[in-house]
């Protein structure tokens, strides 16, 4: 239960993930000028320290302003180690020297910058608090697993085991592929169980059957304790079902 977790609890998760879970990076909008080599670069720096605008720079190379966009990133989302150290090092719209960065020189400029953020305690506290609930509950229900495995392996029915952890065992009569009993009736809590249905029917009777682990993450156990082996059943269990296919037919 949610309601269970500690406030105490919530803080320390709060603190230990905040920075990588609930917060957001700086972000920076990068433009770029790239160059064939590194003196190249350094004259164009050059132009840049003696009064030279990027733009201009730009322009007497050809580019315009969709050649020199580079996008907006976080300086984890920048695989060129120093490509990223000289954008984030930068002042909001100064251009930087030139860098050797790995896919050529470049010179760049910071046109905005995105403040990092961090979501407040109280904005996910819930968030926290279901997600403690649930690791907890996940707890609990593996060492219900386990106790039901030493139970398996100390040969008891899975009907002993259920009583002696006060869970319930369902006893199903017949059951065929399709989840219907022997009247064609839907088996509750087995039809449209298609996991189980397929482990059921890979058995036999007196196999040892791994537990089937549910979208939910929790288990559940089977045991086959007889098979009825497909045949033609006879008319009379069956007329009704003959007559009303007659009328239709007819």
């Amino acid at each position: 239960k949610p309601d269970a977790v500690s406030d105490a609890d919530v803080r320390r998760v709060y603190e230990a993930d905040k920075a990588t879970r609930f917060g957001t990076p700086e972000r920076r909008t990068v433009e770029r000028i790239t160059f064939p080599d590194l003196a190249d670069a350094q004259a164009a720096a050059a132009k840049i320290a003696a009064g030279t605008t990027f733009e201009a720079l730009a322009a007497e190379r050809g580019l315009a302003e969709k050649d020199i966009a580079f996008g907006t990133f976080a300086k984890s989302e920048l695989i060129d180690a120093a490509v990223a150290d000289a954008v984030f090092s930068l002042a909001q719209g100064v251009a930087s020297g030139a860098v050797e960065g790995r896919f050529g020189p470049v010179i760049v400029r910071v046109t905005a910058i995105e403040p990092a953020s961090v979501k407040p305690l109280e904005a996910v506290s819930a968030e926290i608090r279901q997600g403690l609930a649930r690791s907890a509950a996940q707890n609990q229900i593996n060492d219900v697993h386990d106790r039901i495995e030493d139970g398996r392996l100390a040969a008891k029915p899975l009907a002993e085991i259920a009583t002696a952890l006060g869970l319930s065992a369902q006893t199903i009569a017949a059951v065929d592929q399709a989840g219907n009993d022997k009247n064609g009736q839907p088996v509750p809590g087995v039809a449209g169980n298609t996991a189980l249905l397929n482990a059921i029917f890979a058995s036999d009777v007196g196999a040892d059957n791994e537990a089937i682990r549910l979208s939910d993450g929790g288990y559940e156990w089977f045991d086959v304790r007889g098979v009825d082996p497909a045949h033609e059943r006879p008319l009379a269990d069956v007329r009704d079902q003959v007559l009303v296919r007659w009328r239709e037919d007819a």
